[in-house]
């Protein structure tokens, strides 16, 4: 899988504030600490509108090359947030806990073993272990 930290900014030295991370085929673009931009097979550049300062600005514009038509092409927060999450989230989601039964499960060998160890132990015959 290809992975890539680019600096996207069009000044002369890097500032840090204007960073692409590529992760296989998914492109995200930050203005400072926040998303504003993705790209996902299947999907053209996703870029949110200005919400923000004349610099955010100038960083989307070095996004999608900004024109009347591109300008138009942005989307609020909220479809942000909602194309972020049928297209982007899903890859980075935490795993499910493991519910009751399976944790019961995992953890009853372990407390046996203890169990018979410390009954062993009172017993005067340790076993393996403790």
């Amino acid at each position: 899988m290809r992975v890539s930290l680019d600096d996207y900014g069009q000044t002369r030295t890097s500032s840090g504030n204007t960073i692409k991370i590529s992760l296989g085929p998914i492109e995200v673009w930050f203005s400072y600490a926040t998303a504003v931009a993705f790209r996902v097979p299947g999907l053209p550049t996703v870029v949110h509108e200005n919400a923000w300062s004349n610099t955010t600005g100038k960083h989307l514009n070095w996004i999608d090359g900004e024109t009347s038509k591109t300008a138009k092409n942005r989307v609020n927060r909220e479809k942000f947030e909602e194309l972020w999450e049928i297209h982007v989230a899903k890859y980075f989601k935490e795993p499910e806990p493991p519910k009751e039964k399976e944790k019961i499960e995992i953890v009853a060998p372990v407390f046996e073993g203890i169990f018979t160890n410390l009954t062993g132990l009172f017993n005067g015959k340790p076993k393996d272990g403790i």
